[in-house]
């Protein structure tokens, strides 16, 4: 727009004009805000004749403007070519002169800084506002204590300072450059990354917002100083931090400036934002200073935290309109928003992941959409049915690209970091962090109850001694429960829960699915371990709980490579393969023992086995006895605890149990009852040179095989697999002539 009159041009840029304005190609100073003391805006000016140039801006927030009273545009022109060269003069002449007279208010405003003491909590303009001095100085001037800020600038350099007097009057240091300044309240961030970080515009405001929660505070000291604060303070942080906008809600002004100004930043800064949430009836207050005095420090936390970790403000850029009204979709900018939207997310094959304010969490692809689609539903195109199922999915491939981590990210590192719904418990550290959780922890198992150090928990104990398991076994178990609160697989064992019904077995391990959590735990079948597309179900849990499993299904050979935490390679349908490491325990029960094909030491070395031999009567049978132990869990949780922690002194070993060592022995038996047959009435030799001793007719061994698995109640292995047992432990199969006729032979094994 053109304006023929230089003065209605400053009043447009939001600045008084000088009284008068001289064309005389001299700096000159006026008082941009109307304020008499004030001295921030400039100008300088030429006039030829024909043409006049005049370049003003403000000095303290560093804002450059031109004016020349030619109406064309057209830069052909000889007059438009002549401005520009005058405008070029001018803006030389003012930048080097504003240069020297920033540098010079800087090292000014540091002197007076480093010469001014800690502010007193009794100034009359804090004890005013009800806040403490969180960091601010002051010196005597004219006998007249005034408050003394510092503006900073990204490379924490003073700029210049601001002055409050003991009435709130407020006076930036002459000549100093105050765009792009800022303040800063709370723990320093070069120590420590805040996960929240607030920005606002006055320090009243930001040390109510800091004193209320704790949180680091921005000062950008007014309306116009934030847009520039946060392109200097924003690229310091990662999206790992939080930030919030807090507006100033300008009520009572004929246009609420501080709230569209909130608004526009937030939407540019893809940032969340918040404006105080007055209480009924009130007629006063534009601040969160203002809130606080009106419905306390409380409240006042609870309307900052309300807005934490909701969906940033995102135009809705995606919808691309040209020059001849055409509208096309963007994925790149509609992923780009998406990604903004949450601070929390990451990309690893193949999976999304975000953190939800405690543990991270998978994103399911269908979820992704449904946001995506939410998101990206504003705008032009939408608005004329334009939006398209291609566009969510792309959109969805795009933000994955963005998100694709460099370095994989390693969830649950830490074993010893356990989540609970009021906090941290860091075994490591010894200690609870109550109300507090990271992202940067990569944790991504929550326990949903609360942790209780005091909590006990009498109805399990009893129910450990109603089932009449010995006490090594009890400690045994205990141990094992403890074993299953954290994400490691050392003891490369499984737990075997047998016996028949109506004996404690599933209210143990339900029970323990309850500790653990059941977010945290599977449920696959033997089976179904062994499948490619279902064992993925494994990843990510602390336990994998199965009652009753089919005994007939056969224990696959590769059951002790996942027992063992062993990579394993899975499947999702209309997915690449993925390779990932469990570090689920295997806990199951059954009524007898599963049949195996594998027979090795490694494979039997996998297996802790528990018999419930308690039979509960009817009348016996507690039906509330979940319910009551769910209210113990807390209590549990310790009691596994203990049990956690004396494994881990007795060097990851447990305890010694009797019968659990019986019983293992009558697994192995039962699976593999030739072992028994050869233990029982066989006996295998060799010489010093290592040559086999003795002999046996193969007719004659398999038939007293045959008899001593009738006797004992086993089921008799094929001649075939018989053979190749033996084989495997030297002894060979071999003709031999007995009188008129040719033998097979055993040769290796005798016959007791």
């Amino acid at each position: 727009m053109f304006y023929s009159d230089p003065y209605e041009v400053i009043r447009h840029k939001g600045m008084t004009p000088p009284d008068e304005i001289f064309f005389d190609e001299e700096i000159h100073r006026f008082s941009a805000n109307g304020k008499p003391m004030d001295k921030a805006g400039w100008y300088t000016g030429k006039d030829t004749g024909d043409l006049k140039v005049l370049v003003f801006g403000d000095w303290r927030m560093g804002g450059k403007y031109v004016w020349t009273n030619l109406e064309t545009t057209d830069k052909r022109t000889k007059e438009y070519k002549q401005a520009q060269k005058i405008h070029e003069e001018l803006k030389a002449k003012q930048e080097e002169l504003q240069r020297q007279k920033y540098e010079e208010s800087a090292e000014y405003a540091t002197r007076i800084w480093e010469k001014s003491v800690d502010a007193p909590a009794d100034h009359p303009y804090l004890q005013k506002k009800g806040i403490g001095p969180n960091g601010i100085r002051f010196k005597r001037d004219d006998n007249q204590d005034r408050l003394v800020l510092p503006l900073m600038n990204e490379r924490q350099q003073i700029q210049t300072l601001q002055y409050i007097d003991d009435d709130g009057n407020k006076l930036f240091l002459p000549n100093g450059k105050a765009r792009g300044g800022f303040f800063w309240i709370g723990t320093d961030p070069d120590e420590v990354t805040p996960e929240v970080l607030l920005i606002c515009e006055g320090f009243a405001t930001a040390a109510s917002l800091h004193e209320c929660t704790g949180c680091p505070v921005v000062v950008a000291f007014n309306l116009g100083n934030l847009k520039p604060v946060l392109q200097a303070v924003l690229p310091r942080f990662t999206s790992q931090t939080q930030v919030l906008l807090c507006a100033d809600d300008d009520r009572f002004k004929d246009r609420n400036r501080g709230m569209e100004e909130a608004e526009k930043l937030a939407q540019e800064f893809s940032l969340r934002w918040v404006a105080p949430k007055w209480p009924d009836g009130s007629d006063t207050g534009t601040d969160f200073n203002d809130l606080v005095a009106q419905i306390g420090k409380d409240q006042v936390r609870d309307q900052i935290e309300s807005v934490l970790d909701k969906p940033a403000e995102i135009p809705a850029s995606w919808w691309k309109i040209s020059e001849k009204g055409a509208i096309s979709f963007s994925s790149q900018f509609a992923a780009e928003s998406w990604v903004l939207s949450h601070q929390h997310r990451v990309y690893q094959h193949p999976d999304l992941w975000q953190f939800n304010g405690k543990v991270w969490e998978r994103l399911e692809p269908e979820s992704a959409k449904a946001e995506i689609r939410r998101l990206v539903c504003r705008g032009k195109g939408a608005e004329e049915g334009m939006l398209r199922s291609s566009h969510v999915e792309d959109t969805l491939s795009q933000s994955k690209m963005i998100l694709q981590q460099g370095n994989l990210i390693e969830f649950d590192h830490n074993p010893k970091l356990l989540v609970f719904r009021n906090g941290t418990l860091d075994l490591d550290a010894g200690e609870f962090r109550k109300g507090q959780w990271s992202a940067e922890d990569h944790t991504t198992i929550l326990r949903d109850y609360d942790y209780d150090e005091s909590a006990d928990c009498p109805r399990w104990k009893a129910f450990l001694e109603e089932v009449q398991l010995e006490k090594d076994t009890i400690q045994r178990l205990q141990e094992w429960c403890g074993y299953c609160l954290v994400p490691d697989v050392s003891l490369q064992r499984c737990l075997m829960l047998v016996g028949d019904g109506k004996n404690g077995k599933s209210v143990f391990l339900q029970t323990l699915r309850e500790v653990i959590g059941s977010a945290n735990v599977s449920s696959l079948e033997l089976a179904e371990m062994f499948d490619r597309f279902k064992v993925g179900g494994l990843q990510g849990k602390l336990a994998n709980i199965c009652s009753d499993v089919d005994t007939n299904t056969v224990i696959h050979t590769s059951f002790k490579k996942i027992v063992a935490g062993e990579h394993t390679v899975a499947e999702r349908k209309h997915y690449d393969p993925f390779e990932f490491q469990p570090f689920a325990r295997i806990l199951f029960s059954a009524n007898k023992f599963n049949p195996t094909r594998d027979h090795s030491e490694g494979f039997y070395r996998r297996f802790d086995i528990v018999r419930f031999q308690r039979f509960f009567e009817d009348h016996e049978r507690d039906p509330a006895l979940l319910y009551k132990l769910k209210d113990e869990l807390p209590g549990i949780f310790n009691w596994a605890l203990l049990g956690l922690i004396r494994m881990i002194n007795q060097n990851m070993n447990l305890t010694h149990s009797k019968s659990m060592a019986q019983e293992h022995e009558k697994f192995r038996l039962e699976t593999h009852p030739f072992r028994g047959f050869l233990e029982e009435c066989c006996e295998i030799k060799t010489t010093e040179d290592g040559d086999p001793i003795g002999n046996v007719e193969k007719s004659f061994f398999i038939e007293k095989y045959k008899e001593w698995c009738e006797q004992n109640g086993y089921r008799m292995q094929s001649t075939h697999r018989i053979t190749a047992d033996l084989a495997a432990l030297g002894v060979e199969v071999k003709r031999a002539r007995e009188g008129t006729s040719l033998v097979r032979q055993y040769v290796g094994v005798m016959m007791l």
